[in-house]
């Protein structure tokens, strides 16, 4: 099952996108996308395996996920699900092949 997964964060007082990411990649996500909106202070070089999608302008929710599926789509047409987080989830142990 081939599966595109995509996470979309934002600026925040306390960042949480670490413990998210983390999380993904414990679970078997160990790459995707990341679509930062401005000011999210996201450092490219520490995760090398995701696509990071860096927003010029700020977009808020619901543009940053239709404009993310979009682009997830065109790139990953073959992929069977598409997926897409907000930087505060946290998976459980074994979540994906659900």
């Amino acid at each position: 099952m081939k599966c595109s997964i995509g996470l979309r964060i934002a600026p925040r007082e306390v960042q949480t996108y670490d413990l998210t990411i983390e999380s993904m990649e414990k679970t078997g996500w160990d790459s995707g996308y990341i679509f930062a909106e401005p000011g999210s202070g996201i450092d490219k070089k520490a995760y090398p395996n995701f696509t990071i999608v860096q927003r010029k302008k700020r977009l808020n929710c619901f543009k940053n996920l239709y404009k993310g599926l979009e682009q997830m789509r065109k790139e990953q047409p073959d992929a069977e699900y598409y997926g897409m987080v907000q930087d505060d989830v946290l998976f459980c142990k074994g979540i994906r092949r659900y």
